[in-house]
């Protein structure tokens, strides 16, 4: 398997929350858990198949109030079951994102790992 190339930031230990749109559809996809400049995991009630390709945006919320979004293409790598019922965890990879966005998610990264 191979070696994470960024650090995960857990944002609910931060005081973030965030969740992803799809901005085809409109839908709320569910609440990112963590991040990296190279991909998240989601909470989702939705049962993502493996391979499905996503425009998303992702609009994050500080403990402060300050707010930050950034706009990503993801591509699901895994899901499982979560706890709860009619809830699924998700592994989404960032596979195209343009450099605004990037240093959208920069910036939202350095914010949270900054937090107390």
């Amino acid at each position: 398997m191979a070696k994470r190339q960024h650090t995960r930031l857990g944002l609910d230990a931060k005081g973030w929350r965030a969740e992803l749109i799809d901005q085809v559809s409109g839908d709320r996809l569910g609440e990112v858990v963590n991040l990296s400049p190279g991909g998240l995991m989601l909470l989702t009630p939705y049962a993502v198949e493996i391979e499905n390709l996503y425009q998303v945006e992702c609009r994050a919320t500080g403990p402060d109030g300050e707010s930050k979004r950034f706009s990503a293409g993801l591509m699901v790598l895994w899901r499982s079951d979560a706890n709860e019922p009619d809830a699924y965890w998700a592994g989404l990879q960032i596979i195209d994102i343009d450099a605004p966005s990037q240093a959208d998610l920069l910036a939202l990264s350095e914010a949270m790992a900054s937090a107390q």
